[in-house]
Parts: structure tokens; sequence; C-alpha cells
């Protein structure tokens, strides 16, 4: 469709298996980046997680029809193809910063292992993807994102002996 050689595939990108991981990286990069920015600004943390949450909220309900490339690239991170496994690790890396920070602040618990948490949250944002794929007729993203956050919120209640 692009009116380019066929051969061009395997000179530039060795194999069309990696030209579409390559695609495949820059659609994660793109679908994250708002909540890359928030993360990475300034002010308070809670702030900026919250932020960062709404950001891919608001990415994954304008851009819903998208989820499934998203969902490819994570398929394909696991095959050691590509560089959404990057993306993601840098992700994790500055929401473990701010968890940090949260942690450093008293708004979490000590306990918390931010680098853990992170990851948590990531793979809580990814199952939360595929259930609104796979069950587009269940609760929304929206809805179940809520319903995470409401989690964290009694948790840290409980710790702090605040829930009775």
């Amino acid at each position: 469709m692009a009116g380019e050689n066929l051969a061009s595939i395997t000179y530039y990108f060795g194999s069309k298996r990696t030209l579409v991981a390559e695609a495949l990286v820059a659609e994660v990069e793109r679908l994250v980046e708002p909540a890359m920015r928030a993360l990475e600004g300034d002010g308070d943390p809670v702030q900026r997680l919250m932020g960062a949450i709404t950001d891919l909220l608001g990415t994954f309900t304008d851009e819903r029809e998208r989820a499934p490339a998203y969902l490819a690239a994570l398929v394909e991170a696991t095959r050691g193809t590509g560089g959404t496994a990057q993306v993601i690790g840098r992700l994790r890396t500055r929401l473990a910063a701010v968890v940090g920070q949260l942690v450093a602040d008293g708004a979490v618990p000590p306990w918390v292992d931010a680098d853990a948490m992170a990851a948590l949250i990531i793979a809580a944002a990814n199952g939360i993807a595929l259930q609104v794929c796979v069950d587009p007729d269940g609760p929304s993203a929206e809805a179940q994102a809520a319903q995470l956050a409401s989690l964290f919120v009694a948790a840290r209640a409980v710790a702090e002996g605040t829930d009775r």
C-alpha cells in the first residue's frame, strides 16, 4: 500500500515481524506518553500519580479501539522482540519514583515497596485493558480503576488505623 519494494522491509527491519514489533512499540510509547509526562511533572506526588492515572484512562477512553494493538505489543514483548519491555520499564521506574516519594512523605505506609507497587499498578492497568476488550459489556475501565483506587485508599486507612 505504501508503494515501497517489499525487499526494503528486510533491508531496514530484518523481517516483517520486526517491522510490526517496531510499529507496536511506537504505539505503546504514544499511548503512555501523557502518563509519563504527568509522573515527571513537578508538585505533589499524589497529584502527579492521579494525573497519570487520569491521563491513562482518558487515552484508553479516547482510543479504546487501539487497545488490542497495545495488548499485542505486550505479548510481543514476552518474545523478546521490540522495545515494549523498555517502554514499560521506563514507566515502572517513573511510577516507582512517585510511589517512593509518597512513602517518604508518609502518604502511604512504609511497608510499601515502591518498585513492586509500581509493577502492580501497571499489571492492574494492563489487566483492565484486557478485561474491557474481552468483556466489553462488563464494567467500564473507569469503574474498574475506581474500584482499584478505592481498594488502595481503604488499605491505607486500615494501615493507619483510621478505618473503624
